[in-house]
């Protein structure tokens, strides 16, 4: 959120279906709508969720999506992530697979929040 305005949405789920269904975290749906990107809102939204859910990652992001692939690379880019091209479903994709160590304090319930950098 931003504002109390609703900016995007995230949806993770526990397994990767481009991986036969390897067990970790999977962001099935990323979204950030176009009035709030280049604001840093999306790297803030990767880093919360990341925060709320350690273990292992994969994010998928189809090679034809050029505007993803260079999102995710940036954003992804303090998390080291192993890339590799696999195809699923009959097209190419970009897995970026890395992991979340867990850390030590609460952790936050609820819906997040995120303000604006």
């Amino acid at each position: 959120m931003s504002d109390e305005e609703i900016a995007g949405f995230a949806l993770v789920i526990d397994e990767c279906p481009l991986t036969a269904g390897a067990q970790c975290f999977f962001m099935a749906e990323f979204f950030v709508l176009k009035a709030y990107r280049r604001q840093g809102i999306g790297q803030s939204a990767l880093n919360a969720i990341t925060a709320r859910h350690n273990g292992d990652w994969h994010i998928g992001v189809p090679l034809a999506n050029q505007p993803a692939q260079a999102f995710w690379g940036r954003a992804l880019a303090p998390y080291r992530p192993e890339v590799r091209q696999i195809a699923f479903d009959g097209d190419d994709w970009r897995l970026h697979a890395f992991g979340v160590l867990k850390k030590r304090g609460p952790r936050r319930r609820g819906p997040l929040q995120l303000d604006a950098e």
